[in-house]
């Protein structure tokens, strides 16, 4: 394993030394092997702007659950990402096996939900016992994105769904190598800790009816980081469920994901606070919004 980390590190770097950025590339998404703790490897799939773009350029780290890397909707997001002249890695922020994960469009069917909810039982028991395998996890992806050649590693955020978006949190906190988090969909946060005073800006996605992660969590991150004084962004969308603004049905085509209001406003208010954040530097106004899409 250890290996053959090294021979693709070699073949990456042997690439990007003959002019990968000066032609547009063929493939605009390629897997990685990421270095992680104690000697062990990490896959990850890794997405670039297909169009020419002069480097180094903003990365932005997509972290995962259980089998999420094997997910098409995890691989839209991120290509919707490089398409607005990010550099993308994606990643299973628990390092589950994947041969033991289901994959393609798996959620909310049955048996694949069965399996699914199996594994992140298995992860729940195994974060009973610890947590810093997983903060590990996530800080060693944010050191691989951010020397990567073509990425400017001073301008590096990660977005973290569910439970990753807590581990998310806690990797950014007081950890200078992270600009900003995007908090999709988490909850109970104090499992993983982390200092509201030391995190940076952190954009805050919510739906109001999710049944896996109540809201009320994500307004208990945002008044901590009000009363800390620190810069985020909150919107909390009416009648959308847990991971509202990833999910839409693949069997209808990659186009229909516009055709959900919630979605479409979720990933425009995204680029916009990464364009703040990682493109321009602004400062944001601390502001907590409700938003999106009425119940029905």
């Amino acid at each position: 394993m250890k290996l053959s980390c090294r021979i693709f590190k070699i073949l990456v770097l042997f690439t990007l030394l003959f002019g990968f950025w000066g032609t547009v590339s063929s493939a605009a998404e390629r897997q990685v092997c990421i270095p992680v703790s104690e000697g062990d490897s990490m896959p990850g799939r890794y997405f670039r702007p297909e169009q020419p773009i002069s480097p180094p350029i903003p990365g932005i780290l997509v972290a995962a659950n259980v089998g999420g890397l094997k997910l098409d909707q995890y691989h839209w997001y991120c290509r919707k990402l490089a398409e607005s002249n990010f550099a993308v890695l994606l990643i299973d922020a628990t390092n589950f096996p994947q041969s033991l994960t289901p994959g393609h469009d798996t959620w909310r069917k049955i048996p694949y939900q069965i399996w699914a909810w199996t594994n992140h039982l298995t992860i729940a028991a195994r974060l009973a016992l610890s947590h810093e395998w997983y903060v590990d996890n996530i800080k060693s992806a944010v050191n691989y994105l951010g020397n990567l050649p073509e990425v400017d590693r001073r301008r590096v955020g990660v977005s973290g769904f569910s439970q990753s978006a807590n581990a998310a949190l806690a990797s950014a906190s007081g950890n200078k190598k992270l600009k900003c988090v995007v908090w999709n969909n988490g909850g109970w946060p104090w499992i993983l800790p982390y200092e509201p005073s030391k995190l940076p800006p952190v954009l805050i996605f919510h739906g109001e009816k999710d049944g896996v992660y109540d809201v009320k969590y994500a307004r208990q991150l945002a008044c901590e980081l009000d009363s800390a004084h620190k810069d985020y962004e909150c919107y909390i969308y009416p009648g959308e469920r847990h991971m509202f603004n990833l999910y839409y049905d693949l069997n209808k085509g990659g186009s229909v994901a516009w055709q959900n209001p919630a979605l479409a406003s979720s990933f425009e208010k995204l680029i916009m606070f990464l364009g703040k954040v990682l493109q321009n530097g602004s400062t944001l106004k601390s502001l907590v919004v409700q938003t999106g899409p009425h119940p029905k």
